[in-house]
């Protein structure tokens, strides 16, 4: 039985909203979880029998009091995901200082609250900062669709520079390895095709 403590794989679970993982076949849930930020990524995967690859977005939160690891997957595209990128865009530094997450249901979205020496992140970015969805019209046939272009490109350019301030910094001593609980296990995330982004629940909607 090995000693070391386990990586929990967390979700935003669409229902409550919370913070959950999978211990067998039990769903658990955290009402927040605090940590160093130790690392963020962008996957993508193909789940079985889907004809295009999913975006996740990572974050990565080590207790180092009790030596735990909180790794959340949400959908890259989501509004969840944009709101921990904008909230964390707004350290301007001690990262090593920890980071308390929570979340929960406002009306039908899920909203992120992130926490930082006892005050709360704001957004950097305002919403009238964002560039918006556009519609656009195809001139030979009239249809129209909804385009992301501008948003995502604004969204990936903050990602890859939060990426690299973050991943690249010194890292603290942790006293142990982690153990990791099932490499394997993944949950599918939802709304993580372009244009199906979800609102962050009380933050105003990207």
């Amino acid at each position: 039985m090995s000693n070391r403590n386990p990586v929990f794989y967390l979700r935003f679970d669409k229902d409550s909203g919370k913070l959950t993982y999978k211990d067998g076949e039990t769903k658990r849930s955290f009402d927040c979880v605090e940590g160093w930020l130790r690392e963020i990524r962008r996957e993508k995967w193909q789940p079985a029998g889907a004809e295009k690859p999913r975006h996740s977005l990572v974050l990565v939160l080590v207790d180092r009091s009790v030596n735990e690891e909180y790794r959340l997957s949400t959908s890259y595209y989501g509004g969840p995901a944009r709101s921990i990128l904008n909230q964390i865009a707004s350290i301007e530094n001690d990262l090593y200082n920890d980071i308390l997450l929570s979340s929960g249901k406002k009306g039908e979205y899920t909203s992120v609250y992130m926490q930082k020496d006892g005050k709360r992140l704001e957004w950097k970015y305002k919403p009238e900062e964002i560039p918006k969805s556009e519609e656009i019209k195809i001139k030979e046939t009239g249809e129209t669709f909804i385009s992301n272009v501008k948003k995502d490109a604004f969204f990936d350019k903050l990602f890859e520079e939060l990426s690299g301030k973050i991943n690249f910094q010194a890292k603290p001593s942790i006293p142990n390895p982690l153990y990791q609980r099932d490499p394997d296990y993944r949950e599918e995330p939802v709304n993580d095709e372009p244009g199906n982004d979800e609102p962050a629940g009380d933050d105003i909607p990207f």
